[in-house]
């Protein structure tokens, strides 16, 4: 990963010669992750898969586990021991128990106070699953 590539367009970030994020000048860069970039989606520049405060994927696992998706990364880096620990109890009981309790899984995107809001869903960029 890299980050501090100055080019005429701007501040970029790249993974192995992939753009994933442009800076303008003055603006700040954020953390050079590939779920923290901005991205071009039919024809909109957006934090595609992220928004930089938080994301709870939680509800959505029924719609994830219906598009065969056989994995989920837990977020953890910048969070405190107890948060990730406290999502982690959630999600390990596997897929029955997570379709089972969707209430409690939306009530963890706050664990900590640390995820400032819930932007799973962001009202300008609905989550889309493709086939």
């Amino acid at each position: 990963m890299s980050v501090g590539s100055k080019r005429p367009q701007g501040l970029e970030s790249r993974l192995n010669d992939v753009l994933i994020d442009r800076y303008q000048d003055g603006e700040n860069a954020g953390y050079p992750t590939l779920c923290k970039g901005r991205y071009l989606v039919d024809g909109e520049r957006y934090h595609a898969l992220e928004e930089p405060t938080s994301l709870n994927t939680l509800e959505l696992l029924p719609e994830l586990m219906a598009a065969n998706i056989a994995s989920v990364k837990i977020e953890g880096r910048q969070r405190s021991p107890a948060y990730v620990s406290q999502v982690a109890k959630v999600v390990a009981p596997g897929d029955r128990s997570l379709q089972s309790r969707p209430a409690k899984l939306r009530s963890t995107a706050r664990l900590d106070g640390d995820a400032r809001r819930d932007v799973r869903r962001h009202p300008n960029h609905a989550w889309r699953i493709s086939p």
